[in-house]
């Protein structure tokens, strides 16, 4: 089923009323004893029910493989905001199209999670884009970074849930050991790759806190959106390096058009080079339960064997 997508009019007018309301309401949910949770992406919807469990109602805008730089809020979405007692979301431009939403609900004082507050200055990448300074958004490919975030997330919980603080504090505890965990794999994995050999190249550039903090390299055809558009001169670029490098493996995303990546191989094969396609990372969104990537855990872990296996 097609949904029908919201004009820019039609989002300002039920925003008004999402805006007037959010603060005086109290959700069915909440008074059956749950809160009501809307979370904008995959990621922030499996921390919500990592950390919250069933202390919260969760119900998720940008489902698997749902593309958060483009997706457009519909009329359900905007009625499932009003309803809810707290609205999740990344930040740093991410959900680009519900920024008018997001922006406006935190301005007026709704209980909004943004996890992007929850990174540190110092950890941060800002990228020159369009001759202005943007923060990357991507942020979850840091493991180090989503457990801060988490625990950003838990102490935001315990402000709006008191009554339920102990089990936050509780399941945050042991997800951040998870964490912990899964950081030392990814480094350990990275390492088997030979130092020459550890060049990613994606279809859209959301894998540099995962070169910053486990030391490789990235690049991609778009930049940090995927509405970015890859020309003719990107395409190029890439398959200089990927020939002066002798890259092995290049990888599609599970959001992305793969057409653009097979030019890519396509444009080294005819220079005389010899590259493959290494598999589908998931990047700016989970898979379904059916796909093995059903959580940022699963992701991430995935995510490191695939890079580790193409490239050693």
């Amino acid at each position: 089923m097609i949904k029908k997508l919201l004009s820019v009019c039609a989002i300002s007018a039920l925003c008004a009323g999402v805006f007037s309301s959010c603060t005086e309401k109290k959700s069915e949910a909440a008074i059956d004893g749950k809160l009501s949770l809307v979370t904008t992406t995959t990621y922030t919807a499996d921390l919500a029910r990592v950390i919250a469990g069933d202390k919260v109602n969760v119900t998720n805008l940008c489902g698997p493989g749902v593309d958060p730089h483009t997706y457009v809020a519909t009329v359900g979405d905007v009625a499932a905001i009003e309803k809810a007692d707290v609205l999740v979301y990344i930040g740093f431009g991410l959900e680009a199209q519900l920024d008018k939403i997001l922006t406006g609900m935190k301005k007026r004082g709704a209980n909004v999670i943004c996890s992007a507050d929850s990174v540190r200055a110092h950890k941060v990448i800002a990228v020159d884009e369009d001759g202005e300074m943007v923060k990357d958004p991507h942020i979850w490919n840091d493991v180090t970074i989503w457990s801060d975030v988490a625990a950003g997330f838990a102490a935001k919980m315990c402000e709006y849930d008191p009554v339920n603080a102990a089990s936050y504090k509780a399941n945050l505890a042991a997800y951040q050991k998870e964490l912990v965990e899964l950081d030392i794999y990814v480094k350990a994995r990275m390492q088997e790759i030979p130092v020459g050999s550890r060049v990613l190249i994606t279809a859209h550039d959301a894998f540099s806190y995962m070169a910053k903090a486990y030391g490789i390299e990235v690049d991609a055809l778009q930049g940090l959106s995927t509405a970015t558009e890859a020309g003719t001169k990107d395409v190029m670029k890439l398959t200089e390096k990927i020939l002066a490098k002798r890259i092995k493996a290049i990888f599609v995303e599970n959001i992305a058009n793969p057409d653009t990546m097979q030019s890519l191989i396509q444009a080294v094969q005819a220079k005389g080079g010899d590259v493959k396609m290494g598999g589908e990372l998931y990047s700016d969104a989970l898979g379904d339960e059916a796909s093995g990537r059903d959580t940022y855990i699963k992701v991430i872990k995935g995510n490191a064997q695939l890079i580790v296996e193409a490239l050693k």
